[in-house]
């Protein structure tokens, strides 16, 4: 939590940009979970000999979403990789900054270039650890989510079902 604290500065002054990309990233999740139910209907209507303008419309959907989830993955990508080097370079300016300002005792028994460098390497860590967790939390919360509420208009039994067992798991994990 500390972390998250120290680089709350940095992720707040991009909270626009941070958006967009938890935004990307939440595409890029349901693109991820409406892939599998497009090729589910394309095997049932094989199945079932479904009409050829039905299996074509299913390819067409399943290129038009595949491609979708490219160009989002592309664009997360590159917003990722822009938010994380501006706030590691900010966050970097900021530790190098304050050692500037401390004493000159300190700064001469100090190997200056392997203090820059850690400081830059650590910089580049504490951000990519923050944006990954926000990251990961936020998928994984649309993908508990959303297949759960598949399968609540699928089955409501077995998903309450699932949901006593996910409790019981909680619990036993605490």
């Amino acid at each position: 939590m500390k972390i998250f604290k120290f680089c709350q500065k940095y992720l707040l002054s991009h909270k626009l940009s941070v958006i967009m990309y938890l935004i990307f990233t939440l595409c890029a999740v349901i693109t991820s979970i409406i892939s599998p139910l497009i090729v589910a209907g394309f095997l049932d209507n094989l199945i079932a000999n479904g009409t050829v303008n039905v299996i074509i419309r299913i390819c067409i959907s399943f290129v038009i979403i595949n491609g979708f989830s490219i160009l989002i993955g592309y664009v997360n990508t590159i917003t990722y990789a822009k938010l994380q080097t501006t706030m590691a370079y900010q966050l970097n300016k900021d530790v190098i900054h304050h050692v500037q300002n401390l004493s000159l005792s300190y700064s001469s028994q100090t190997d200056t270039s392997y203090l820059v460098q850690r400081i830059n390497s650590d910089s580049n860590e504490l951000i990519t650890f923050c944006m990954n967790v926000i990251q990961n939390i936020t998928g994984n919360v649309v993908i508990l989510v959303i297949p759960f509420l598949i399968m609540m208009t699928i089955n409501s039994i077995i998903s309450l079902f699932l949901i006593s067992f996910f409790v019981l798991y909680v619990i036993m994990y605490i």
